[in-house]
C-alpha cells in the first residue's frame, strides 16, 4: 500500500507518468559527490529523495555553508546533452502551467541590472564573458555598450540564438569547462545560471581568473533559504535541472573564499537581488567559513515529514 501510494504521489503530483518519456532520468551517467562542490567540506547530510518534477532526485546539504545540492547528479557531458539535445525545454514546457518567456527578450529586473551596467561602462570599450547569455541579453548590451569582443558560453547556446560575427563568440559548452586562453574580461555576467552550475567553487575561481584586475562579475541570485521558508514543501523548490542552491550567507561565503569582494548589492522582490563583484586585492587563499546552517538543517526536516496527504491536498486544492 505503501509503495502504491508512493507511486501514485510522483504520477498524480509531477505528471511524472508523462515527464519519464521525454526525459529517462533514472538511466542518465551520475556523479556522487563526497564533497561539498560549493567549499569542499565533506560534512554532508540527506536533504530529500524526490525533485517537484517527480525524478528519483536525491539532494544534499552541507553542515559548513549550508549549499543544498542534488547528489548523485548527472555527469557533466549528460547535463550538457540535456541542453543541447532540447530535453530541457521540452521538460519545462511539459510542466509549466505559465507561457515561457522569449529568450530575445529580457524581464524588467535584469533590465534593471543591465541599465545600471549601461551607466558604469557607457564610454568604455569592453571585452564581456556573458555566462549561460540568451540573445536579449545580448542585443541589449549591443545596442547600449561598445563591446569590443562578447563571448558566450552557454551549453544550450544553439537555444541562446546569439549570432556569431567577427567579435562575437559562442561557445557551447559550461564556464567549467570553458578555455579562454590568455584572454581577460572587463565585465562577466551570471544571469539566471548560477544555479545551473556545477561545480560552484571551480565556476567562481574561473570567472576570477578571467577578470581583469579592474572589472566587474555581475550575477543575479534567488536566495533559496528564503523560498522554501515561504512554502510549506521546501522540496518543492527543488529539480534535477538545477544542480546547487544558495542561500545568501552560503553564496557570500563562497565569494569571500575565492577572492572575490561585494561591490554592491541591489535587492529584489521574491527573493531575487543582484550582486556586484569585485577582485579582493589581498586576497590570502584562505577559506573561511562563518554560516549560520540551522534553517537548512529545519528545511531538510520540514520535507522528510511531509505526508503523503498533505502533498496531494495541497496539488489539488492549491489557488
Amino acid at each position: 500500500m505503501k509503495k502504491l501510494s508512493y507511486y501514485f504521489l510522483r504520477t498524480f503530483y509531477t505528471k511524472y507518468s508523462s515527464l519519464k518519456k521525454i526525459y529517462k532520468y533514472d538511466e542518465v551517467p551520475k556523479d556522487i559527490l563526497v564533497n561539498c562542490p560549493s567549499c569542499k567540506s565533506q560534512d554532508i547530510n540527506d536533504f530529500y529523495n524526490m525533485d517537484r518534477y517527480g525524478f528519483n532526485v536525491h539532494t544534499s546539504w552541507c553542515s559548513n555553508c549550508g549549499l543544498i545540492f542534488v547528489n548523485p547528479r548527472i555527469n557533466f557531458d549528460s547535463y550538457n546533452r540535456l541542453y543541447m539535445d532540447g530535453f530541457y525545454r521540452r521538460i519545462i514546457e511539459a510542466v509549466s502551467v505559465k507561457k515561457q518567456k522569449r529568450l530575445d527578450e529580457i524581464p524588467k529586473r535584469v533590465a534593471l541590472a543591465l541599465s545600471k551596467i549601461v551607466d558604469m561602462y557607457k564610454d568604455k570599450e569592453l571585452d564581456v564573458l556573458d555566462i549561460g547569455g540568451t540573445e536579449g541579453i545580448y542585443n541589449y548590451l549591443d545596442e547600449n555598450l561598445k563591446i569590443r569582443k562578447y563571448v558566450c558560453v552557454n551549453p544550450g547556446a544553439e537555444e541562446a540564438d546569439i549570432n556569431v560575427t567577427s567579435n562575437v563568440e559562442v561557445a557551447n559548452t559550461t564556464i567549467e569547462e570553458f578555455e579562454a586562453g590568455d584572454q581577460k574580461y572587463d565585465l562577466i555576467l551570471l544571469f539566471g545560471t548560477i544555479s545551473h552550475l556545477m561545480n560552484p567553487y571551480e565556476a567562481f575561481l574561473k570567472s576570477r581568473d578571467l577578470l581583469k584586475d579592474d572589472g566587474l562579475f555581475v550575477l543575479d541570485f534567488k536566495d533559496n533559504l528564503t523560498r522554501m521558508k515561504a512554502v510549506n514543501l521546501p522540496f518543492i523548490q527543488l529539480h534535477f535541472d538545477h544542480p546547487i542552491y544558495f542561500s545568501k550567507n552560503s553564496l557570500e561565503t563562497l565569494v569571500a573564499n575565492v577572492g572575490l569582494k561585494v561591490r554592491e548589492h541591489i535587492t529584489y522582490k521574491n527573493g531575487v537581488s543582484y550582486y556586484f563583484l569585485a577582485k579582493e586585492n589581498n586576497f590570502s587563499g584562505e577559506k573561511s567559513v562563518n554560516v549560520e546552517t540551522s534553517e537548512v538543517a529545519l528545511m531538510a526536516e520540514r520535507s522528510k515529514k511531509a505526508s503523503v496527504l498533505s502533498i496531494l491536498f495541497k496539488r489539488v486544492f492549491r489557488k
